[in-house]
């Protein structure tokens, strides 16, 4: 049987990932497993892990690729989500992913944000964790869940753990922050084939990059991962968004 590993890194983000965990509690199945990497957190979540007996690994703050890294290594089940700590699903997600899931495609839930951003549709159901309405999200994400597939490159992504053990993960010389989901999905895309698709009957709450926000100096960070993607690929990335289109029409049509 299909079964899910929920991969999560988490860095002084604490609030949130109470809020979290506590619907991932509420709303997976029984098998699915959580897994938690702290990422240099200094903010007590470390201790509030330990007071609820919550297994998790950490270390000091490297980046959220490194920390999913590190969360994947130690997932048991065949299929991973790359989680982070301001998510909040609906119920059934992770039924409805695992309907959807294989080897051969990446799978990423639809998100539903407080504001316009990348992921329509906005709809505000509270923009922190305090302030949220769990009951206003529910009722909001069982109106709009569709039981099809759409194409769909960039999100939370659901994959094999077979797959991701064979690239070695996410590429560390993009943390702390940057353009490693890029070149995460350009390695799988031409190495593999794999198709990307949105699942519109899996719905997560997503509060906006909470924990990227708290980062100083992320303009600069941002701004060194891009020259390290066009150093290691040979382009920048519009022709990598370009070339990424392009491949997975080819295979879509095939």
């Amino acid at each position: 049987m299909k079964s899910l590993s929920v991969c999560i890194t988490t860095r002084n983000n604490l609030e949130y990932l109470k809020l979290c965990l506590r619907g991932l509690k509420k709303y997976s199945l029984p098998e699915t497993e959580i897994l938690i990497h702290v990422d240099g957190s200094t903010d007590g979540t470390i201790e509030w892990l330990k007071k609820s007996e919550l297994t998790f690994s950490r270390s000091d703050w490297k980046g959220s690729y490194s920390g999913w890294n590190s969360a994947v290594s130690r997932a048991s089940n065949p299929y991973i989500i790359l989680y982070s700590d301001d998510m909040f699903p609906a119920p059934e997600w992770d039924k409805n992913m695992l309907e959807w899931v294989r080897e051969d495609r990446i799978i990423v839930p639809r998100l539903v944000e407080p504001s316009p951003g990348s992921y329509p549709p906005a709809y505000d159901c509270g923009r922190n964790s305090a302030s949220f309405d769990e009951t206003k999200f529910v009722q909001y994400a069982k109106k709009i869940s569709e039981k099809k597939l759409v194409v769909h490159t960039f999100g939370a992504f659901a994959m094999s753990v077979k797959h991701f053990r064979d690239v070695g993960g996410f590429d560390t010389r993009f943390d702390p922050v940057g353009v490693g989901s890029i070149d995460f999905i350009m390695t799988l895309s031409e190495r593999y084939g794999i198709k990307f698709y949105e699942a519109r009957d899996v719905l997560l709450y997503h509060f906006q990059c909470v924990a990227v926000s708290k980062i100083s100096n992320k303009d600069e960070l941002d701004r060194r991962s891009v020259k390290r993607f066009e150093e290691k690929w040979g382009f920048g990335i519009g022709p990598a968004y370009q070339r990424l289109e392009e491949r997975q029409n080819e295979l879509l049509g095939s």
